[in-house]
């Protein structure tokens, strides 16, 4: 009997910490990691999930309210025109051309450009923005003077005084939503449509450059004409003087401007070309021209002198006309007072005044000095005229003939050779680096909008990928713990 008592005074105690431990609402977090792991496959299928879900949600809540893509390129000339100032030796200043976008520029890229919608130039001209960067000295003069603020504000005056020199490096922008200010509609090009059309901007403005200020001429002259039969064989070697003259002046002149070009394929200088072609006048058409005239050889002495006659003729006229305007010239400018002009009225006058009068006289002299070289160039034409005259008056010798066709054949020949070398090489030249690029380096366009993997956008996936993985696990334990409460309260009851 005893043993059963204490039997039931156990049970009671039993009984009576239990309800003490409910009454208290505590609970057991063994209990409820127990409950976690009996739903583990169901929530590490929803943790995938959220995973999944906070990657992609972001990136496509990026996607839909990404803004339509800028461009943007570095664009920087380096070709020089000459200004009317002059530095302190007296030579004539240089800049560098200053970059715009003209309508014929933004016509031709247009044009150039697959777009999926027609584009009108002034919508173009309203977006598109030029930033020239200032000097590398004066930007560091800036943040020097701009530290210098921050720390005690005493370099305020110093920076109004800081002349701003430039550099000719343009950032240039191209921004997206084309229409006018007031449109409640925008045009919104692609991103590869924005950076296509930005970069045949550059390709357009490169070209009107080249076109505009680019000496990319070839030398003048057709040697071919010398070679027709109709010509007699003094005719036909004047022609190639005259060409090889003219390929020489070009040459000539190329060789000061570049004198520092050589050709990739052969090796040789504008200076080159021009020793080249002296000799071949030198030696070639002298030799020639002297054996022709020394003996009369002619291909048909009557027809050769009559069309001499004939040149000897107009030229003796034109040198009279040149007479005449030499005298009349000369008697303008020996009555012109070449003083200055007082003019009443606003400042600037009088000096303008003077500087035209001034203007006019030079002018005047140099119009003289011309007709005096066209003078001395007449006179030459019409010695030369004269003397082959006096020399094809005679019938010619068949060997002689035969001679002189096979030395002309053999000139011809040369002048050719001499005549595509020349062109080839110009034509070289105008398509080198030292010409094309001389007018604008440029990056490629870059547009500004991210792209859908773009490292923001990877960066929002994670975090948000980060976020559902947290928002499963929190699921989770929530769920471990409503169990272990619903079973309290079950007890309970």
């Amino acid at each position: 009997m005893d043993q059963l008592d204490k039997k039931d005074n156990s049970q009671k105690v039993e009984l009576y910490v239990s309800h003490q431990n409910e009454d208290t609402g505590e609970i057991s977090l063994v209990n409820v990691f127990y409950n976690m792991a009996a739903r583990k496959k169901v929530f590490l299928r929803l943790i995938a999930i959220f995973l999944i879900l906070g990657l992609i949600i972001p990136m496509f809540m990026a996607e839909t309210s990404r803004k339509a893509p800028d461009a943007k390129a570095v664009v920087k000339i380096t070709y020089e025109i000459e200004t009317e100032e002059k530095d302190k030796n007296g030579e004539t200043e240089k800049e560098y051309i200053k970059l715009s976008f003209p309508s014929s520029v933004l016509s031709e890229a247009i044009a150039n450009t697959n777009l999926s919608s027609s584009l009108s130039i002034s919508n173009l001209e309203r977006n598109i923005k030029m930033e020239q960067l200032l000097t590398e000295e004066v930007r560091q003069r800036i943040e020097v003077l701009q530290e210098q603020v921050k720390a005690s504000g005493s370099a305020v005056g110093q920076a109004a005084n800081i002349k701003l020199d430039y550099e000719n490096t343009y950032i240039v922008t191209l921004s997206n939503g084309f229409g006018s200010a007031d449109s409640s509609t925008k045009q919104y090009l692609t991103s590869t449509e924005i950076s296509d059309l930005l970069n045949n901007i550059i390709k357009a403005h490169k070209n009107y450059l080249f076109i505009s200020y680019a000496d990319y001429d070839l030398p003048e002259g057709d040697i071919t004409e010398a070679a027709s039969d109709e010509l007699d064989y003094l005719e036909g070697l004047d022609i190639i003087k005259t060409v090889m003259n003219s390929f020489k002046e070009y040459c000539d002149k190329k060789a000061k401007e570049h004198p520092e070009y050589t050709s990739p394929t052969n090796g040789l200088t504008f200076s080159d070309l021009s020793d080249t072609i002296a000799t071949f006048s030198d030696v070639d058409i002298n030799f020639l021209s002297a054996m022709l005239l020394s003996g009369g050889v002619s291909k048909s002495p009557a027809d050769l002198l009559s069309r001499l006659n004939y040149s000897l003729r107009n030229t003796r006229l034109e040198l009279a006309q040149t007479l005449a305007n030499i005298s009349s010239n000369q008697k303008i400018i020996d009555e012109f007072r070449n003083e200055s002009i007082s003019v009443t009225g606003k400042d600037g006058q009088e000096s303008q005044s003077t500087k035209i009068t001034t203007e006019y006289y030079n002018d005047l002299v140099l119009s003289q000095v011309e007709l005096y070289q066209q003078r001395a160039k007449l006179e030459e034409s019409i010695a030369e005229l004269e003397s082959r005259v006096e020399a094809f008056g005679v019938d010619v010798a068949p060997e002689s003939l035969d001679k002189a066709e096979a030395e002309f054949k053999k000139v011809y020949a040369n002048a050719e050779s001499v005549y595509h070398l020349v062109l080839d090489y110009a034509e070289e030249f105008i398509n080198s680096d030292t010409i094309v690029n001389g007018f604008a380096h440029a990056t490629a366009a870059q547009t500004e909008s991210d792209s859908f993997f773009s490292s923001r956008n990877i960066k929002k996936a994670v975090i948000g990928g980060v976020a559902g993985v947290f928002i499963a696990c929190c699921l989770w334990v929530a769920a471990g713990f409503a169990d272990e409460m619903k079973k309290g309260g079950r007890a309970n009851a």
